[in-house]
């Protein structure tokens, strides 16, 4: 059994970056799964963003990796509400969510 604790869109922009957190959304639009090479390692890398809008009204950019940014199109295009777990905080443009 897993245990969230959710924390509203509208409450990341006083989140400390690097923070890890939970929350639960509809998913209102899925890009395009792109690659890019790691600086760090020189890997190739899939990632996929998806803008995720929960009932405060605010949006986020979730980005999604690997195998999920792969089945992002058609795991997410029919703006399902899902949960993530563990998603980093990040400060990249504004809040957004790794």
């Amino acid at each position: 059994q897993q245990l969230y604790n959710f924390v509203k869109i509208a409450e990341l922009e006083s989140t400390d970056p690097g923070k890890l957190v939970d929350i639960i959304a509809v998913i209102k639009n899925v890009g395009p799964a792109t690659t890019l090479t790691s600086k760090k390692t020189g890997q190739e890398l899939t990632k996929c963003d998806l803008t995720a809008v929960d009932d405060t009204g605010v949006e986020v950019t979730l980005t999604v990796w690997g195998e999920k940014a792969h089945r992002a199109q058609q795991e997410y295009d029919s703006n399902p509400v899902v949960a993530f777990r563990r998603v980093r905080v990040s400060d990249y443009g504004g809040r957004t969510l790794s």
